[in-house]
């Protein structure tokens, strides 16, 4: 755990100096007649995501005149920031994935939502996020199957990991209760857990590289399970909201072979009654400014224009019209 710490902090303090030296690119010369202060709820310190969003408001508050936004460290899970959206409709964005998105605005309680949160609307489309089954070599578990009365530490609820994981288990034959042990953890607890022989295997989610897989492949000998070819093309016929992607081998050192994980692509969220003229300049900034995101994360770039289209194009998530208003600008015959 103190490892995890130091590594938070001191990643923490070099973002804080890289973000120093962001160079201008794109942005909004209008100054409002008043302050805009904006929030985003991302997840929990050390995630991809949070220090992706902590780029995110460097480029609003530095790009578009009198605009500031904030990072807010959250769970993560889709029923709190998409509560935070809904309660704070003027000032607060919000991270989700696309199945907690479509979940959310049809209030489905399996998926943690108490009832519909029907005023949710896209921003736009950001990065890619994957599940990591994370064991140590040591375990001898090599597939899905071996998990058969183990314990696994999975995302908490509202989480997408979380429902693809059940998801993997039951495409394997698993049952949760009946066939394995499933115990709540965040990223980091479950990354504590695998080293310390609480559970047999780590169940998190990110991009590439992911923090606590990271840590782990410094400190353990672990292994990723992948799911083969016949069981990810059943899944994704079954839940066309999850895609199939390849964490490469060597990305971590202990992992010479690829893996193959489902995917979830990372949205942000506002309320459907927040000005329409904040969320344009908003989407407009960020999406002409995303190569400056490289300096976040590999992955950041994917704040752009292009990761949203295919969303523009199907209409399978409502967007705000602040947002439709910039992509139909640029798509739009």
């Amino acid at each position: 755990m103190k490892k995890t710490v130091k590594f938070a902090l001191a990643l923490s303090v070099a973002l804080t100096l890289v973000m120093g030296s962001f160079v201008g690119v794109t942005r909004v010369d209008a100054a409002p007649a008043k302050p805009v202060n904006l929030v985003i709820c991302s997840s929990a310190a050390g995630g991809a995501s949070y220090y992706l969003a902590t780029g995110l408001t460097k480029i609003v508050s530095e790009k578009i005149p009198g605009y500031t936004m904030t990072n807010e460290s959250t769970s993560g899970s889709g029923p709190e920031n998409g509560q935070f959206v809904t309660d704070r409709p003027e000032d607060t964005f919000g991270m989700l994935n696309t199945d907690t998105m479509k979940s959310a605005l049809l209030g489905l309680q399996d998926r943690g939502f108490r009832k519909p949160l029907p005023d949710l609307r896209l921003a736009m489309v950001g990065h890619m996020q994957y599940v990591y089954p994370i064991v140590l070599r040591s375990s001898g578990i090599q597939g899905f199957a071996d998990l058969k009365g183990k314990k696994i530490a999975l995302p908490p609820k509202g989480q997408g990991a979380y429902y693809q994981m059940l998801i993997i288990l039951e495409s394997y034959g698993l049952k949760e209760g009946a066939d394995y042990r499933a115990i709540a953890m965040t990223n980091a607890e479950a990354g504590d857990a695998l080293k310390d022989g609480t559970v047999d295997c780590a169940v998190v989610s990110g991009s590439i590289p992911q923090a606590t897989a990271s840590d782990l492949d410094v400190t353990q000998n672990i292994h990723f399970l992948s799911l083969d070819q016949e069981h990810a093309q059943s899944i994704v016929a079954q839940y066309p909201q999850y895609g199939i992607g390849t964490i490469p081998g060597n990305s971590y050192k202990d992992e010479p072979n690829d893996t193959l994980s489902l995917t979830l692509s990372i949205v942000i969220i506002c309320n459907a009654t927040m000005d329409e003229e904040i969320v344009y300049n908003v989407v407009k900034t960020i999406c002409e400014n995303s190569e400056e995101m490289r300096v976040i994360h590999a992955n950041g770039p994917e704040y752009s224009a292009p990761s949203s289209k295919a969303i523009y194009e199907n209409g399978s998530l409502p967007f705000h019209p602040g947002a439709l208003r910039y992509f139909d600008e640029l798509w739009k015959k």
